[in-house]
């Protein structure tokens, strides 16, 4: 399969392998997860921050899966990669969740939710058939303490905690941005989801039509942004590269 059939494969519903090689399907699956639509999460003080470039939805297609998804009170989940294959992990997640809750266990972790989604990628991994999930997640959450916490899993099964992360299309370029930014300038919300429009602008050369930025807090439900309260700060991040970049230019002048 070309790249290019690939490409347009992502986010789509159905995808065949014509490989029966484990390594190769694996493969596959990670390079479908980093084509779809770019995924960013950045941990503030008291809250953390997830933007997503949105697809264009058509009339014709059936209601696609909400890019951010609540797992539990105090969990979210965004993904980048294919969108059969994220309906699986969701609705996965969120029945163990449940299920943790009605055995009267400890309240579900960030953590323990991550190994869960990742152990459940590995067994789609070491199994025949089917092929193996495309699909790139970020989980991020409160602990009972009210820690904030980011963990990213891969089509492979691995699993890593980040205080920032990108993951789909652009990532590359949106974890170089994040390497040379300074943890100082992401400490509070308004700076968080500044830096979040930015990458996804930056990274994956987004409009504010293309963008949906949320927040989540401890113990508070998840808070969607509209767009009347984005555009401004769409204005500023747009201002903000333009400047960067302006910089830029005059040291090689």
């Amino acid at each position: 399969m070309s790249l290019s059939t690939m490409e347009e494969h992502c986010e789509d519903d159905v995808i065949f392998f014509a490989e029966n090689d484990p390594v190769l399907q694996v493969e596959y699956a990670e390079e479908m997860s980093r084509m779809a639509p770019l995924a960013v999460a950045l941990c503030a003080r008291h809250c953390i921050v997830i933007g997503v470039e949105k697809k264009t939805e058509s009339h014709l297609q059936n209601r696609m899966p909400q890019k951010i998804s609540m797992l539990d009170d105090n969990i979210a989940i965004t993904f980048s990669g294919l969108i059969e294959d994220a309906k699986v992990i969701i609705s996965r997640a969120q029945a163990e969740c449940l299920s943790q809750k009605q055995k009267g266990e400890c309240p579900v972790s960030t953590l323990s939710i991550s190994r869960y989604i990742a152990e459940l990628k590995q067994t789609y991994v070491q199994c025949v058939e089917p092929a193996p999930l495309s699909l790139s997640c970020l989980i991020c959450g409160f602990d009972e303490d009210g820690e904030s916490r980011i963990y990213q899993t891969d089509p492979s099964g691995n699993y890593f905690e980040y205080a920032a992360c990108a993951i789909g299309r652009g990532s590359q370029i949106a974890g170089d941005i994040l390497q040379q930014a300074s943890p100082a300038l992401m400490t509070d919300e308004p700076s968080a989801i500044q830096w979040a429009l930015r990458l996804l602008m930056s990274a994956a050369h987004l409009s504010g039509d293309n963008i949906d930025v949320a927040v989540l807090k401890y113990k508070e439900p998840l808070r969607i942004l509209d767009k009347e309260s984005l555009a401004p700060k769409i204005v500023a991040a747009q201002h903000e590269i333009e400047e960067e970049t302006k910089a830029k230019q005059h040291l090689f002048i």
